[in-house]
């Protein structure tokens, strides 16, 4: 086994549970930064390596999935406390429910089995369905292959590990216009080993999308911890968000709670929807059991959400760390690096829609921090790397 130094993290975690941070972007950056300023011990680990390069942690050169498992499996003997995981990526919250029976005893995880029911696509339909809320209609497996309604959007189940293994452009879903382009979309999901749905697509502009934040405790109290509406992605069509804005949408807080409170779900949840114009309604497009890309929004809105959540799974109280968000400005988080690619198709629209959003809100960035600028410069690095290895671009 690779030597680490558990002889350290022995020593880090004498007063506070370690945190252990399973890292795959800018989600696990976020949490880093929020745990670190509240003082907790951190270890980063993870295929996100400028992630893991913030002050605030010890980071952890283990990327490969076994040498993570024999981490973690390794990891208790050393500590006097329970140590806290956290991750952003669907493949290694897949990786940490895989061997949860094995892992369960040693740590605390905001994650349950009963979330299942919501974040496997094939059984979130009918979870919705029963509360009321509406979906767009989905084949999955076999039934991809039959599907006579065009247009449709084709999904890899696990987005990370599709982009891991393909050589297509990384976006959320892909387009199909007619029967042709549908079965060469199948085949590519197909060649790479990675499970699929093809959904009936929901009318509407990419502001018509939004997502909530959540987390639920084993005794069914919620924190709320934003809700946004994407401004921009990359690219432009079905991509990632590289502008949210934060609002309030009442409406979804009412469906997401009962969505949550219908399987007895527990721990974060990512719960998108989009609304359509000729419904006059929201519908649920998926459910995520990680922290979003745009963790970093807490930062600015000042909740300390990540921090109440490691506090409630260590039993420690949260009461009085909430802050009144009355009288403040919404804020903006952006992707910059990833959003400057969208600049060939918006000219200097770009540039005017910046120094918008300057000026009408607060500014929350996914990678710089005055306080901790060293992740910033790895992901350049990172992206240099990776643009002189294959001539692709961001992800």
């Amino acid at each position: 086994m690779i030597p680490y130094p558990f002889e350290r993290v022995r020593v880090m975690q004498k007063e506070k549970n370690l945190a252990v941070v399973l890292a795959g972007g800018m989600g696990a950056l976020a949490i880093i930064r929020e745990l670190g300023k509240q003082g907790v011990p951190i270890v980063g680990i993870g295929q996100a390596t400028y992630a893991i390069r913030s002050k605030y942690c010890l980071s952890l050169p283990i990327t490969d999935n076994q040498q993570i498992v024999s981490f973690l499996l390794t990891l208790p003997k050393f500590v006097d406390h329970k140590p806290v995981l956290f991750t952003d990526n669907d493949g290694y919250l897949e990786l940490l429910q895989k061997n949860w029976p094995q892992l369960s005893s040693f740590y605390a995880a905001p994650f349950h089995s009963n979330n299942l029911q919501l974040t496997e696509k094939n059984l979130l339909v009918r979870s919705a369905e029963r509360v009321g809320i509406k979906t767009p209609k989905s084949w999955l497996g076999a039934q991809q292959k039959e599907v006579c309604q065009f247009p449709v959007l084709v999904k890899p189940v696990n987005r990370d590990q599709f982009f891991a293994v393909s050589d297509s452009k990384p976006q959320k879903g892909y387009e199909c216009k007619n029967r042709e382009e549908l079965l060469h979309t199948l085949q590519l999901m197909e060649a790479c080993y990675i499970e699929s749905v093809t959904q009936q697509i929901v009318s509407g502009r990419v502001e018509n999308l939004f997502s909530i934040t959540l987390y639920r405790d084993p005794q069914g109290r919620i924190m709320h911890g934003f809700t946004v509406q994407k401004i921009r992605q990359y690219p432009m069509d079905y991509g990632t968000a590289t502008v949210h804005l934060e609002c309030r949408r009442p409406l979804l807080e009412e469906y997401s709670v009962r969505l949550l409170e219908s399987v007895n779900y527990v721990g974060i949840a990512m719960i998108e929807y989009k609304y359509c114009e000729q419904a006059k309604d929201f519908y649920i497009i998926e459910v995520n059991g990680r922290f979003p890309l745009e963790t970093g929004i807490v930062h600015k809105l000042k909740s300390l959400f990540v921090y109440r959540i490691y506090l409630n799974l260590i039993g420690r109280p949260t009461s009085g760390l909430l802050q009144d968000p009355s009288f403040r400005r919404p804020v903006v988080w952006f992707f910059f690096l990833n959003d400057l690619r969208n600049f060939p198709k918006t000219g200097w629209r770009f540039l005017l829609d910046y120094l918008q959003y300057m000026v009408r809100y607060k500014l929350q960035g996914a990678v710089w921090s005055w306080s901790d600028p060293l992740p910033l410069f790895s992901y350049l690095k990172f992206l240099a790397k990776k643009y002189l290895k294959s001539g692709s671009g961001i992800q």
